[in-house]
């Protein structure tokens, strides 16, 4: 059934169906409520492909993840797509992969998708690739970054100071009197660039020993055994080990107790994230809270609000805590 057909059913026009399924306020109550029955009577439904003709906006998003494999993207889109829902956009989520040509390709179809505005979870996306590609096919919609930058116009970055994060959980292993910090990272992205960063700062503040370890994801796949134990071996002094995300941190926990290693009482160990790793390890695991509900929540709301010519800034920074648990002493 037509609006048209609607507006005969109910004696009133056209424009007063299409204002009454649009909600706008130049009804009269009466009015309204006629209107409505008869919608309800035929169980109509607006097609959204003619809706965005008319108003030029499909109310679809894109979102771009790495790996939705990732419990720490899934749970950053997670959060996005449900905030988006309910302000009445649907989303199309693309596995874009971790090769900048696949991220390019990811980004190409969303733009012959016509969607409206996108939204990028992870720092991964901060290169040149995304950089130009965005400004060839998105450079007249919005997009939103979430815990990553780029300079172009239309987007807005949505940062975690994991930097600071990390800082401060070097102060905090001090606090337990842990001496010697080994920071374990196993991929090489902007989002852990800006961690070492914050661990040499808080490692130089204290005046001590910087200790650096790059884990491949082939030896992640294989536990980090051989590698973790022979460095350990190497620095029999390191009492405590900060890692990048919380499956490296579960990781190492297994690997340190397959190895007869104490946790807390001979290493201590962070991890980042605050994901769900954390209750399931033995001990439980202490980890830095990037706050991925907030910043997924506040990515749906700042596009939405771009959307609606709202005034939104360049760039927000949020602030991740730390959750002690049981793997320091």
């Amino acid at each position: 059934m037509t609006i048209y057909e609607i507006a005969e059913k109910a004696d009133v026009s056209a424009s007063t169906v299409s204002r009454v399924i649009n909600n706008k306020s130049s009804v009269n109550k009466k009015t309204r409520n006629k209107v409505q029955k008869v919608l309800d009577e035929y169980n109509f439904s607006l097609n959204e492909t003619a809706r965005s003709l008319s108003t030029n906006q499909s109310k679809m998003i894109g979102i771009l993840v790495a790996d939705i494999r990732n419990s720490h993207y899934t749970d950053i889109a997670y959060e996005t797509e449900t905030n988006l829902l309910e302000n009445g956009y649907c989303s199309i989520i693309i596995n874009a992969g971790n090769t900048a040509e696949r991220m390019r390709e990811s980004i190409e179809i969303l733009s012959k998708r016509q969607v409206d505005g996108a939204i990028i979870i992870g720092s991964i996306f901060q290169n040149k690739v995304v950089e130009k590609t965005l400004k060839k096919n998105f450079n007249d919609r919005p997009i939103i970054f979430l815990n990553g930058s780029l300079p172009n116009k239309n987007v807005y970055n949505l940062v975690v100071a994991e930097d600071e994060g990390v800082k401060e959980s070097v102060y905090l292993l001090k606090e337990h009197g842990y001496k010697h910090i080994l920071f374990m990272s196993w991929m090489e992205t902007a989002s852990n660039t800006l961690k070492i960063k914050g661990y040499k700062e808080g490692i130089s503040n204290l005046g001590y020993t910087t200790y650096l370890l790059n884990i491949t994801e082939k030896e992640i796949k294989t536990h980090n055994s051989d590698v973790l134990i022979n460095y350990l071996k190497l620095n029999p002094q390191i009492d405590a080990i900060i890692s990048s995300d919380d499956l490296l941190a579960t990781l190492t926990i297994k690997c340190l107790t397959e190895n007869n290693i104490n946790i807390p009482n001979e290493i201590g160990i962070i991890g980042i994230n605050n994901s769900e790793y954390c209750y399931i390890t033995t001990p439980s695991l202490t980890s830095l809270d990037n706050k991925q509900s907030e910043l997924g929540q506040l990515g749906a709301q700042s596009l939405i609000n771009l959307l609606n010519n709202k005034s939104v800034s360049k760039k927000i920074q949020i602030f991740p805590e730390i959750i002690e648990r049981e793997s320091l002493r």
